[in-house]
This record gives C-alpha cells, structure tokens and sequence, in this order.
C-alpha cells in the first residue's frame, strides 16, 4: 500500500508544481511581450527623429548657410528659421522627444526647442544647456550615438550630430515615453522601469526604493523581489540604445492567484483524495491507475500537438470528475491564452503598418512650393492658383481616412492630379496612360501602392532626349487555384540598377535610408495579405513593377 500511494503523492505533487511553473513562466513571457509592446515605438521614434535630423543636416538650406555664415548677425537669423522648424518635430507625439537643438560654436550661438509637455523649468533648461555645452567640446561626441544623461531632477538620452561647424542636439525625456502606470487608472498590472546598465533606476525610483525592489540581471527570465509586505515579479530586457535596461515590475501574491476558486479547490482534493484510498490492487487498479494512465495520454497527446485533446471518459470516483473538468479547462485556457497572444501579435503589426503608413518624404510637397513662389516672381497668378487646387487634391488623396486601403478609382485619381501637377512644373512633363479592368474600379488595394512608383518613376525615369511615358495597367489574373489583382507600372526610361536586379528581385536595400516609400509599400503589403501578395521588380524598355493583391483578402483586418 505505502508502495504505491507514495508515488502517487509524488506525481500528483510534481504535476501540481508543474503548473504552477508553468503559469509563472506564461505570465513572465507575457510581462516580456508588454515590454516590446511598449519598446518598439519608442525605438521606432527614435530612429525616425536621428535620420530627420540627419536628412536636415545634408538638405536644410538654412543649416548648410549656417556652417558658412560670415558673421554673427548671419548665422543668427539661420538658427532662428532651424529652430522654427524644429517646433512643429517637437510638438508631435514622438516619444519621450523633449528638445531639439542647433549650435555653432564658431558664432556661441546655440537654440533649444523644449517640448511643452515637459514643463520644463527655467533651472532645468539652464542646467541642461550647461552639460550640453560642456559635452560639445568634446570633439569626438557626435560619435558616441545615444548617451545616458542624469541630471539633479531628470534623466535622459542625448545624441548630437555635426556637420563641419554645425551641431543638431537630440533629447530624449524618459518622464516623456509612455509606460503602462500611464496608461492604466489603477496600476495593479504593472510598472516599466529603465535603469542604467549598472541598474539603478531611471525611473520610478521612490517606488522602488519604498517597496525595497532589487534590480538585477537574472538568467533564469524572471525573479521575486520587494518587501516582506509586497512582492513582485520582475522581467528585465535590454533596451537598444545606451546600454540601458528595462524592467517590469508586476504585483506577485504567489502563483496561486492566477488559478480560479475550482482549480485552488481540485487541487486540494486530489491531493487529499490520494491519501485516503482504500487499500486495494484491483480496487486502485480500477479506479485510480486507470484514470491517471488516460490522464497522461492525453497531456502526451498535448505534448506531440493535439491542442485540442481533452478528458473525455466517464469515471466513477468524483475527484477524478472534477480532475477532467480542471484539466480541460486549463487546455482551454491555455489555448485562449495563445489566441490573445496571436491577437497582441496582430495589434502590433497594425501599429507598425500605421507607422510606416506616415512616412512620407516632403522633397514633392517643397518642390511644388518653390514653383508656387517662381510663378508668384513672374505675377503668374492664375497658374498658381491652378497649381494650389491640384496640391489640395493631392494632399486629400494621401491623407484618407482608412490608414490602410483604399479604392482603385481615388488611388487613379490621385496619380491624376499628380501628373497634372508634374505638367505643370515641368518644360516636358509626363504622360501617363491608365488601362483598368471595369471590375476593378471599387477594388480595395494598399494606399500609396501606385502613385508611390509613378513618384518614383518621375524621379528617376526623366531622360533628356525623349518625353517619359508612364503606363499603369490594372488586371486580373485567373488561375485553377489562384486569383490575383496585377497592377503592372511600365515607364521608358532608364530602367532599375542592372546590379540589383542581377542579385535579388528587390533592387532596393531595406536598410537603406533611400526609397522609403517604395520599401514602405513592400513591408505594408506582407503586414496587409500575411505573404501571398508579391511584388516584382524587372526591365522592359524601361522600369517595370508588377503587384499581385489575392481577390480573396480584398477586406482584410
């Protein structure tokens, strides 16, 4: 009898920590995945804010003036109109973007656009311009990247660019970036913490130093910290930039509080249910190994992929009963716990969809208001206001409401007023030629996905010797299995790098810092259709795009 109740006590008791592993390990993942989740755009911010400063380092007018102006009254009036386009970066919802800043030491000129959701103090700004003085005469700064800066009240991430005489000075405000305490009205799922590659905390630092919390490297993925009072799991992450780490600190009050009153209770009675069985091989047999033989074939089936299995048999004993529902309940949960995650994973997709919707390059929309202001020298005024009607259509048809799809017909429309207004800028401008399927008018494609190539073809299609003609053909293509939509843009001109093509049939690297409208269309099309739309790049007498969007996910989430 001891024999064989004392394995019995064993295994229910390995299961039973099993789970509550288990649960504690599901529970740090999903604290990691909140992590990401609040990582990715900051990251995401970040990287845009240093590649805009750097475009304006090489295009702004008035910054390349500035690293030649002849005296200070100059160099002041240029710093004046960079600071004034800093404001509107800085008064986006970038973030944790707190200044923006432009210097010449040459001229000891330097302006910092603070962003008013700081409210910052007139010491704090002092004491900032102070350190971002000292650090300027360092000549090598601009190469650190990202640097951690703790100040007396706040902390932050600065990067400084040069370009021969001229600084841009980046701020990042941790009190800025959104964290879930800012989200939530009462914190009870937890608080993202950034500390210093040493571990002190950045933020949150009254809290951690009341709840008497250890911030620490853990390989195991998640550990146990706080007061006798309040304990709490923590997860720790690297963030990218500046040697810095984030932390999620989550109330803990013990594994059990994530199992319901019927799994605390099952567990209490198959356990107790163990030790009072009555002596017996055949009695066992019958009535305890054989219920336990089908619950190991089913976890079995589990284990090799059956998420789907559950306990389906009828037994006598009423533990056993209550087992089985326990049992399946925790597979069902388990597999909603996937779906969320699933769904968390899709939420996120469509955040970084939006994101990359919004990158749109101004080089058209500053072309157009330098022939706006040529036409105004030469008293053209009918022609400019001609040309502002086409620019407000235009900018309409970028700027939909739906950040994802929109019509065929509004997205011809779109390169329409584009050509028109090309027609009107250029001594020889385009010609464009639209052949679309009477099916296909309504036809919900990615926003952007022609006008983007026919931009592109604009660009780098111009030969001097003959007039370039752009053809947008828009079809179906039929197969047994298949149905696709085929949007082929054919121009004459010079055609794609032979290089690229020869190598890859994307002839545009994705880490480049050119052709983000076109590597903006091939990532939103493999968000939008999960892989089955393609997009082709070749040369026919010119450069040639074919898209293929599936018929069936024409509505897609």
């Amino acid at each position: 009898m001891v024999v064989l109740i004392v394995p019995l006590l064993a295994v229910l008791a390995a299961y039973n920590i099993y789970t509550l592993k288990i649960l504690n390990k599901q529970v740090a993942a999903n604290n990691s995945d909140i992590i990401s989740i609040y990582e990715k755009p900051v990251v995401q911010d970040m990287d845009y804010i240093s590649y805009s400063m750097a475009n304006a380092m090489a295009n702004n007018s008035s910054m390349l003036q500035l690293n030649y102006a002849a005296g200070y009254m100059e160099a002041y009036i240029c710093c004046n109109d960079i600071a004034s386009d800093f404001k509107a970066l800085v008064r986006s919802e970038l973030e944790g973007l707190a200044a923006l800043g432009i210097s010449s030491p040459k001229h000891k000129l330097t302006r910092m656009v603070y962003s008013d959701a700081g409210k910052y103090t007139y010491n704090e700004k002092g004491e900032l311009n102070n350190y971002l003085a000292l650090l300027m005469q360092d000549e090598e700064c601009y190469k650190a990247g990202w640097q951690l800066l703790s100040l007396t009240k706040r902390d932050y991430l600065v990067r400084i660019l040069k370009n021969n005489n001229v600084y841009v000075i980046m701020v990042i405000d941790f009190s800025l970036m959104t964290t879930p305490q800012k989200e939530a009205d009462e914190v009870e799922s937890g608080y993202l913490v950034y500390t210093t590659k040493s571990n002190a905390a950045l933020t949150m630092k009254k809290f951690i130093k009341e709840n008497d919390i250890e911030l620490k490297y853990s390989s195991g993925g998640y550990y146990i910290s706080g007061s006798k009072a309040n304990h709490y799991m923590i997860v720790q992450k690297d963030f990218p930039y500046a040697g810095i780490r984030q932390f999620y600190v989550s109330p803990y009050k013990g594994a059990v509080r994530y199992l319901d009153v019927v799994q605390i209770l099952l567990m209490i009675i198959t356990i107790g249910s163990a030790c009072f069985i009555p002596v017996g091989f055949y009695y066992m047999k019958k009535t305890l190994f054989n219920p336990m033989e089908s619950m190991i074939t089913t976890m079995e089936s589990i284990g090799s992929g059956q998420a789907d299995a559950h306990m389906d048999e009828n037994y006598k004993i009423a533990e056993f009963l209550q087992v089985k529902d326990t049992f399946n309940a925790m597979v069902d949960k388990i597999k909603e716990l996937k779906i969320n995650a699933y769904e968390q994973e899709l939420q996120y997709k469509n955040v970084q969809m939006q994101y990359l919707q919004i990158q749109i390059r101004p080089h058209f929309f500053l072309n157009c208001l330098k022939n706006i202001y040529a036409m105004a020298n030469q008293k053209q005024y009918d022609s400019i206001q001609e040309m502002i009607l086409l620019l407000s259509q235009y900018l309409r048809s970028l700027f939909q409401i739906n950040p994802s799809l929109i019509s065929i017909e509004e997205e011809i429309k779109g390169v329409n007023t584009y050509i028109a207004l090309q027609q009107m800028c250029q001594s020889e401008p385009p010609q464009c030629k639209i052949d679309v399927d009477p099916e296909l008018w309504q036809f919900s494609i990615p926003t952007l996905s022609i006008i983007t190539f026919i931009e592109n073809s604009v660009k780098y299609g111009g030969v001097s010797d003959k007039r370039l003609m752009i053809s947008i053909r828009v079809s179906k293509l039929i197969s047994e299995t298949d149905s696709y939509v085929c949007i082929t843009i054919l121009d004459n001109g010079p055609g794609f790098p032979s290089d690229g093509l020869n190598t890859s049939e994307e002839p545009y690297d994705e880490n480049s810092k050119e052709h983000i409208g076109i590597i903006n269309i091939k990532k939103r099309i493999e968000l939008l259709y999960h892989g089955e739309g393609t997009l082709l790049f070749s040369n026919s007498n010119g450069a040639c795009v074919e898209i293929y969007i599936p018929m069936d996910q024409n509505e897609v989430n």
